[in-house]
């Protein structure tokens, strides 16, 4: 089964951008004004999302996120921003203004360059570039924000601090992954950049994750070991969250219950208790997973230990998959749109687990917490 994804990420994409400049226009009409109307960019810009969605709006404004959107004749206006507690202005997509001054308001301007004053005095500051990931439009956060610091929480859901990485070897890690997801499935990276406006890398809690609350933004939990292989796979998995959020704006379209009822409620042989869209989410993320890593296999990619970790994620995922599609085995949930999906789902578990049969027979993963880690693999599997 051929699924077009090129054609439902451009609905999607469209539709949440129009949900945006209806919010803009009937909200700050002044701003929206000022704002490229065709440059659909400014309106899936993560940070807006995290704005609208946000207790914190008194600690950013809505100008200072879309700066860099506006139309050239706009910019030289004088606005105000705020400063994060550590003293840094994001500019989204261009660049942070680091500055001795914490949370407080400065006004702005711009001549050439961005210029910070308060009390009509300048203040002095520092200028960093956004990075970007090599080859891509893709930018890698490496100050914290306040607006994006409450969507990191503990598992009691209790917001948390954590340790922003910088480590370069890390980033060349990801374009590495990237660059090989290009390679093996050319679609699918089309679909990533398409997408992933930004990224965090940290350690420590939560777990690797996406929200809709900043649609755009994935966010990278990364222990020690963790090197390319991983990134293959959690680039896959992160990103297919935002691919799947983007693609199923109208939910009502996949599904013929209320997509936030639970799975138990509707499938008498499940004892979930989540939600069925955050189920059929994972079920999106399981194919691509699998299907990623047996490109990678197929194409004898990777050697040695990556190999081995490589063939202990497939194995991994694969058993969670097989449980997923049984606990998402329920049809009369499912629109025809819902029903052609999940199709596709099981079609691509069945092709892959015939073909890794001789794998599934041979390693263990039932030592493995919630997210694989290979030194697990390694204590359970001899090669």
């Amino acid at each position: 089964m051929v699924i077009d994804i090129k054609s439902w990420i451009s609905i999607g994409l469209g539709q949440i951008a129009d949900s945006i400049k209806m919010i803009l226009y009937k909200q700050y009409p002044e701003l929206f004004e000022k704002i490229d109307f065709e440059n659909d960019s400014a309106f899936t810009e993560p940070h807006l999302f995290a704005y609208f969605n946000s207790n914190f709006k008194h600690k950013f404004t809505l100008k200072q996120l879309l700066w860099n959107y506006l139309r050239d004749s706009n910019k030289s206006e004088v606005f105000e921003v705020v400063t994060d507690k550590a003293g840094t202005v994001l500019f989204p997509e261009y660049v942070y203004l680091i500055t001795g001054y914490k949370e407080e308001k400065l006004t702005c301007s711009f001549d050439e360059v961005l210029k910070l004053h308060k009390n009509k005095r300048e203040v002095s500051h520092s200028f960093e570039p956004i990075q970007k990931i090599k080859d891509t439009s893709i930018s890698l956060f490496t100050r914290s924000s306040s607006l994006i610091d409450p969507f990191f929480r503990d598992s009691n859901g209790s917001q948390i601090p954590v340790t922003l990485l910088r480590d370069e070897s890390q980033v060349q890690h990801f374009e590495r992954a990237l660059k090989i997801i290009r390679n093996l499935n050319k679609d699918y990276y089309d679909a990533i950049i398409s997408t992933l406006r930004g990224v965090y890398f940290y350690e420590g809690e939560p777990n690797s994750f996406v929200t809709l609350s900043a649609h755009g933004i994935a966010f990278f939990n990364i222990e020690p070991e963790n090197e390319v292989v991983f990134f293959i796979d959690d680039i896959t998995h992160q990103c297919g969250h935002i691919i799947f959020n983007t693609i199923s704006f109208e939910k009502e379209k996949w599904f013929k219950v209320p997509p936030l009822s639970i799975v138990k409620d509707i499938n008498p042989n499940s004892k979930d208790t989540s939600d069925l869209y955050s189920r059929y989410h994972g079920l999106f993320t399981l194919t691509e997973i699998v299907n990623m890593l047996d490109l990678c296999l197929e194409n004898k990619v990777f050697e040695g230990d990556e190999e081995f970790e490589c063939v202990g994620r497939m194995i991994f995922n694969l058993r969670k998959f097989e449980r997923s599609l049984k606990n998402l085995d329920i049809p009369i949930a499912y629109t025809e749109t819902g029903k052609k999906w999940y199709a596709y789902f099981k079609s691509t578990f069945e092709r892959v687990r015939e073909k890794r049969k001789d794998i599934l027979a041979k390693y263990k993963v039932n030592n493995q917490p919630y997210v694989f880690k290979l030194s697990k693999f390694k204590e359970a599997n001899q090669r």
